[in-house]
């Protein structure tokens, strides 16, 4: 038998099983393909193995009990194997297309669901926001949109969720949903769940109780740490009451017990998290009531300087055992599949090209379009006459194809490509805003295709500051900031020339000539509470330009080692960390710290469950800042 090539196979597969009424069992199908075995157990092994690269590329083949000695046929559903037609314009494509280049984190997965739809995808230089992308998020994605049950573990407990929102916000993806074992509405941080995801059938979600589908994203639906804890009032300075805001968003107040003083409301999931937001606001910030909350934090600082049994000393990690694996990569007919039905879709469509024009489509060699489509004439239906296969005819340089309409559908997206191009297209969105009218439509449309109109939802930007601060830097307007600056650990006025906004880990930065400074500065854009317009940048100050590579997170950090126990080693999932270990009933962290009060504040947040190793001048930062703690609720008794 002369040898066929794999791609070859599995094309005429896909088109065998779509073109038929009926299910078909495997020894119809190995005599109407060629390139199948004749043993018997060597074509199950090879029809298995197509089956799970198909299944892997988003095709799914139904399995249908046919009885006698075949027991089982096979045929591919065309619902589920076309997507309902988009009918983007050309200007939502090339938006679609921008959304996903300027996106890091959709990556692969989200252009081959581009090329899935036809669309030329663009590649600048340099992506304007990143993604993260837990392993889950995905599976959950599906859930949603399928409106199926979920279970998983978080905190080392099972859960089982009703979810109805994917969130992303501050960096990281909330799924949000309703917790049976809680019997109320919780939100988890999806890097934090721990093993797989299993998913119920679909329709398995009951319908959420609309009194639960809260929008907000208040601490009360913060990360499911228990069975609630409401009626938190907690008294802050100015600097406490930006950083509550900057977290927030808006907050009520009221008078405090002195000048200076405000007193703001919070609920909680829990004591535990109650206790992580106040020490995070460090010496900005205390309990007023309730009082046995008071004391719980009193205890947790105490117990920071009492003797501890983690170790001393410990070696740098080695390995970041953190990092989610990376992503397997794709064999070769893979590829080559997704590419030729991406472009026998796109040829129906088009009817005709030039071969220049489909390899800078398709990212092919003038030989590799050729090799390509030769092997696409050849692939067809049962009988494989000449009137049964692809009707693709190269004369020159142009290429001609007659094909049929249905095949000018386009493939169902994939669960991940799914996901991906509608979290590129929502993030590009929430920095463009509804103004951009293609990319919001092509959106909706998308949204629309894939039954997940209400799953997902990306702020970039939480103060609705972005879209001004790009029009100030594109406009040379000069303007006066009022901002909470972290390191300095005060709100101040700054005067400043904008540069540039861009997003880094989930976050806007503002680039600008900070006045007071002197210097280039990035400013955080949640931090910014007040923007003021001062007129045209000064004459002088117009040539100032933004640097060509942006300050780096670690730049001029120093490297601290830190070793905690099983209840702190969330440290790893939740700030970025040079390297991580798991070392018996420890774990090593290696950290980059550029702030002695970041540092001290992520201390009292770990209590008793962390300890600095080296260097040594950070050994005491967490003793120091409990004992301050201490004292300050000694003083408000």
């Amino acid at each position: 038998m002369a040898k066929i090539d794999p791609l070859e196979r599995l094309a005429d597969l896909v088109l065998l099983l779509l073109d038929t009424s009926t299910p078909l069992s495997l020894h119809q199908i190995a005599n109407e393909i060629p390139g199948y075995p004749e043993a018997k157990d060597a074509r199950r092994q090879a029809f298995e193995r197509d089956k799970r690269l198909l299944r892997e590329e988003g095709i799914e083949i139904e399995v249908v009990e046919i009885g006698g000695a075949a027991q089982q046929g096979y045929r591919i559903d065309p619902d589920r194997f076309f997507l309902p037609s988009l009918q983007l314009t050309t200007e939502e494509q090339v938006a679609l297309a921008i959304a996903v280049a300027g996106t890091t984190g959709p990556g692969d997965g989200a252009r081959g669901a581009l090329a899935k739809l036809g669309v030329v995808g663009e590649r600048p230089s340099t992506p304007l926001l990143e993604l993260e992308r837990p392993p889950a998020v995905a599976a959950l994605f599906e859930a949603i949109r399928t409106e199926a049950i979920v279970h998983f573990s978080y905190l080392g407990e099972q859960r089982t969720v009703y979810p109805w929102l994917l969130r992303f916000i501050t960096g990281h993806w909330y799924l949000e949903g309703y917790a049976v074992e809680r019997a109320a509405e919780r939100r988890y941080r999806v890097d934090r769940l721990e093993g797989p995801v299993t998913m119920g059938a679909p329709g398995s979600r009951p319908a959420p109780p609309e009194d639960l589908r809260r929008a907000s994203g208040a601490v009360g639906v913060s990360l499911d740490e228990g069975q609630g804890l409401p009626g938190i009032v907690v008294e802050v300075d100015a600097v406490g009451l930006a950083r509550l805001r900057a977290e927030l968003g808006s907050v009520v107040t009221t008078p405090g017990s002195a000048a200076g003083l405000v007193r703001v409301a919070l609920s909680a999931s829990s004591a535990a998290m109650a206790r992580s937001w106040v020490l995070r606001l460090g010496q900005h910030g205390i309990v007023v009531e309730p009082e046995h909350l008071r004391a719980e934090l009193r205890q947790w600082l105490e117990a920071m300087l009492a003797p501890t049994s983690l170790p001393a000393e410990v070696t740098p990690p080695q390995v970041a055992d953190h990092e989610p694996e990376p992503e397997v990569v794709l064999g070769r007919s893979k590829v080559r599949l997704r590419r030729l039905l991406s472009l026998v879709t796109w040829l129906a469509q088009v009817g005709e090209a030039s071969i220049t024009e489909i390899g800078e489509r398709f990212a092919m060699t003038p030989e590799e379009v050729v090799a390509e489509l030769e092997l696409a004439a050849c692939c067809g239906s049962p009988p494989y006459t000449p009137d049964a296969l692809l009707d693709i005819m190269v004369d020159g340089d142009r290429v001609v194809a007659t094909l049929p309409s249905q095949l000018a559908q386009p493939r169902r997206l994939g669960r991940e490509e799914g996901f991906l191009l509608a979290a590129a297209g929502h993030a590009m969105l929430s920095i463009r805003g509804p103004g951009d009218e293609a990319l919001a439509s092509a959106v909706v449309k998308l949204n629309a295709a894939l039954g997940a109109e209400d799953a997902l939802e990306v702020t970039i930007d939480p103060t609705g500051r972005l879209e001004e601060l790009v029009a100030a830097a594109a406009t040379h307007r000069q303007l006066s900031l009022r901002y909470y600056s972290f390191h300095r650990d005060v709100v101040e006025d700054r005067v400043v020339t904008p540069l540039e906004v861009f997003t880094e880990r989930g976050r806007g930065y503002l680039e600008a000539f900070c006045h007071q400074a002197g210097a280039i500065r990035s400013f955080r854009i949640d931090r910014i509470e007040e923007v003021a317009d001062l007129g045209p940048v000064p004459s002088e100050l117009e040539d100032v330009r933004a640097p060509s590579r942006r300050r780096g997170f670690f730049d001029g950090a120093s490297e601290v080692l830190l070793v905690v126990d099983e209840h702190g080693a969330w440290v790893a999932d939740s700030v970025p960390v040079l390297g991580v270990e798991r070392r018996g009933t420890h774990t090593v962290i290696s950290l980059a710290v550029s702030s002695e009060r970041w540092m001290a504040e992520l201390l009292v947040q770990l209590g008793a469950h962390g300890r600095v190793v080296a260097p040594s001048s950070m050994r005491e930062v967490g003793a120091t800042a409990a004992r301050e703690l201490l004292a300050r609720y000694a003083a408000n008794s």
